[in-house]
């Protein structure tokens, strides 16, 4: 008995010791992706950088129904996309919140700025990495 006993607490110390610590850079680094992606409307990775299920505010849910939406930016050309945040990280899941500021030309003609604050729900997904679960948002 005292020999299995044992040998449990051996296997529960291995199997914690091999799951992955995540750590605050981790989702630094993902928004920073997030920012770049967006500067740049790929689209396609973009919408990877949600979940399967991802919530884009109250306007879209899944990837291909946020890669749609982001489809109808055909005339928007953004020049800068700059955020600050706050990551409170647990397990396999981190809220990140913050303030963001987005600099875009419409048309070719007229440019506007616009800034606000954001959260995100982030989900860790093996295989894949850290994917955005929801994002919301307001204007300021």
């Amino acid at each position: 008995m005292k020999s299995l006993t044992a040998i449990l607490i051996i296997v529960g110390i291995i199997f914690c010791s091999c799951q992955h610590a995540h750590t605050k850079t981790e989702i630094e680094a993902a928004i920073q992706r997030y920012d770049l992606l967006f500067k740049s409307m790929n689209i396609d990775a973009i919408s990877k950088m949600f979940t399967p299920d991802g919530k884009l505010g109250d306007i879209a849910r899944g990837r291909d129904s946020i890669k749609k939406f982001l489809l109808s930016f055909v005339n928007v050309k953004f020049l800068s996309q700059h955020s600050t945040k706050f990551i409170e990280l647990k397990g396999d899941s981190a809220t990140q919140t913050g303030t963001f500021l987005q600099c875009y030309v419409v048309n070719e003609k007229d440019t506007s700025c616009v800034k606000g604050s954001f959260k995100i729900k982030w989900r860790w997904l093996k295989g894949e990495g850290w994917k955005i679960k929801e994002m919301g948002g307001k204007l300021m």
